[in-house]
């Protein structure tokens, strides 16, 4: 037996039983620290029926488990399940039990992984009658989307090696060019780390770019320079969002400040990071070693039309290793009379 996921991300196959996460996101808009709780339910449609919610039959759910949410914060929350083994399709839907000070974001549009429609399909199932045949899978492409962190300097020396602000520009400029299917983070650096609660956080790229510019745009140059906690932060951002969605980080700093090997975090996750070097006092050693050690690649720009260009060379590299055509499954039924021949 196999799955078949459907949904608004495509479909994929996974193994009988095989536990899987889904998750939801939340929000403490309250003054005082909070609990809520995540549950997962259970519905089974008919094939003809599947879109049609008034029709689905109630199967199970899932034990709420109780959750802390800190006042004023807000992140993922996710639960295991595993799959019903027994033919059919399958609606599953991840509600958070909430306090009135907290809030779930994208109610009724949560994000699953996978996707949150599946159908359990038995290959060695007889046809319903003689003239009913099912073909056999075939490939089809799908695209995926990629989560990126933007890591942006804002420390005092940038006023004096980013004076132009390219790096806001480059980020703007990466945002823009992002598909639909992409998430991103703008993670904000100098002797500490801020990420905007209500813009920067991972959001998907299709409905967030304005709120994602304007979390770049608040951005400005002054404290020191931590590249140790902005690649950290960065990481934790990443790390929240769906785990099979390929991910990378690009760094934009002079490369003056504290590191302490926070690359080898993202090494063993398989993550690149791409390092941008503003103006000729960059200490492009270690960007270079930040890039290397990760699989990404180091780029020097001290001119607008230089940024552009290596944000567009960044964007051009991971398009084509992670926006690829992939390989799923698809079936397809018909009816033929005996004896007929049959082409498409």
């Amino acid at each position: 037996m196999r799955y078949v996921l459907l949904g608004e991300e495509g479909r994929t196959t996974f193994s009988p039983g095989e536990q899987t996460k889904i998750y939801t996101r939340v929000k403490n808009i309250g003054g005082a620290d909070s609990d809520h709780g995540i549950r997962i339910e259970y519905y089974q449609s008919d094939r003809e029926k599947i879109d049609a919610k008034d029709k689905r039959i109630y199967i199970s759910h899932d034990d709420i488990d109780e959750k802390n949410l800190t006042k004023g914060h807000s992140g993922y929350e996710e639960k295991f399940y595993t799959v019903p083994t027994t033919p059919g399709t399958y609606n599953i839907t991840v509600i958070a039990d909430t306090e009135d000070k907290v809030d779930e974001e994208n109610e009724g549009n949560n994000k699953f992984d996978p996707p949150f429609v599946f159908e359990v399909i038995d290959p060695n199932a007889a046809p319903a009658d003689q003239g009913s045949t099912t073909q056999q899978p075939e490939p089809v492409s799908v695209i995926s989307g990629i989560d990126t962190a933007l890591i942006i300097d804002s420390s005092g020396s940038m006023s004096d090696n980013d004076p132009k602000n390219y790096r806001l520009e480059v980020a703007r400029f990466f945002i823009d060019r992002s598909e639909d299917s992409d998430s991103v983070t703008v993670v904000d650096f100098d002797f500490g780390v801020f990420v905007d609660p209500e813009r920067g956080y991972l959001r998907n790229a299709k409905d967030s770019r304005t709120a994602l510019k304007e979390a770049v745009n608040q951005i400005n140059s002054d404290g020191g320079t931590n590249i140790s906690i902005g690649l950290t932060t960065a990481y934790d951002q990443l790390n929240s969002g769906y785990a099979d969605t390929p991910k990378i980080a690009i760094l934009l700093t002079d490369g003056n400040g504290d590191y302490n090997n926070e690359a080898s975090l993202y090494q063993a996750k398989g993550w690149k990071i791409f390092t941008i070097g503003l103006s000729d006092d960059v200490d492009e050693a270690l960007l270079r070693k930040i890039a290397s050690d990760t699989g990404g690649e180091y780029f020097k720009v001290t001119t607008e039309e230089a940024a552009r260009n290596a944000i567009t060379q960044i964007y051009q590299m991971i398009s084509r290793s992670v926006h690829a055509v992939g390989q799923i499954m698809r079936q397809e039924q018909f009816k033929v009379s005996l004896g007929e021949t049959v082409e498409r």
